[in-house]
């Protein structure tokens, strides 16, 4: 079994340890985007994408969609073949 860590995310200390207690792998998606969110890599992210902002107040922003197309592959997604990633493809600069 693996050993447990330490770190801190918001100023708040977490630990995190391991049981033989199967888990989906939705457990640790909160703390990995507690993690993430101060790194930076978010505004990173959103300065690549090639998308102008949308007009529709209908439509989600194409940052919203690449993190959630990220979270679906840390999640041990099976199809990636929606809506979605068509238009996280879609480079208006090509």
């Amino acid at each position: 079994m693996a050993e447990g860590f330490n770190f801190k995310s918001g100023g708040k200390a977490i630990a995190v340890e391991f049981t033989e207690q199967r888990l989906s792998p939705h457990a640790g998606s909160a703390t990995f985007w507690g993690w993430l969110h101060p790194s930076g890599w978010i505004q990173a992210l959103a300065s690549a994408l090639p998308h102008a902002p949308s007009l529709s107040n209908n439509s989600l922003p194409a940052l919203d969609k690449a993190l959630a197309f990220m979270h679906g592959l840390l999640c041990d997604a099976r199809k990636l073949t929606s809506p979605t990633c068509g238009a996280i493809r879609w480079c208006p600069k090509c």
